[in-house]
């Protein structure tokens, strides 16, 4: 049992983690995007690395909800029966 509740933390907390990463990159790479009246268009403020900053966040997330599902898997075997089964034993119906 505690393998399952520690499981669903680490799943909680990196999705958590992973969103706010995201949402972190996502709004400075937007943030910088300045509306303009009279074009009607988006005019770009000067920030540096806005793209790179983004595609880093993106990666970052994806570390962290690998990691989660790394741990996850480590915390099952741990203790002692997998909640993910590799190999599932399939009843032989005849």
């Amino acid at each position: 049992m505690r393998g399952h509740i520690a499981g669903t933390l680490i799943v909680a907390v990196s999705l958590i983690v992973a969103m706010a990463i995201f949402c972190a990159g996502g709004y400075y790479f937007v943030g910088y995007q300045e509306w303009d009246v009279g074009a009607a268009t988006y005019v770009y403020r000067d920030r540096p690395f806005s793209g790179a900053v983004l595609g880093a966040s993106v990666v970052a997330s994806g570390v962290v909800l690998c990691g989660a599902a790394m741990l996850v898997l480590r915390v099952a075997r741990r203790q002692g029966t997998p909640m993910i089964d590799d190999c599932p034993v399939r009843a032989d119906v005849r």
